[in-house]
């Protein structure tokens, strides 16, 4: 298959005229395309190891300080058990 080249200013110009014809197409094209590379320059950023291991141990002392202060499922329902067997 050959190809033949095709100059800037050309591809500009073809570039232009479709986006005139179809504008609607070329900016979900455009935002799409944007989105993705937002999404891969997201992804592609690493957090330090030590900084998800902060993270992590957040998350389990927010959870242990539910439990602990009463606001947990469990310790709700343990209250409400020991409430009706002392009624």
């Amino acid at each position: 298959m050959k190809t033949t080249p095709v100059s800037l200013t050309e591809y500009h110009a073809q570039v232009d005229a479709y986006a005139r014809k179809n504008p609607t197409r070329s900016l979900l094209i455009a935002a799409g395309t944007g989105l993705a590379v937002g999404f891969a320059i997201y992804a592609l950023q690493t957090s330090s190891p030590t900084a998800r291991i902060g993270h992590l141990i957040g998350g389990l002392q927010g959870r242990l300080h539910k439990l602990g202060n009463g606001t947990g499922f469990v310790r709700r329902k343990m209250k409400r058990v020991r409430g009706f067997l002392l009624s």
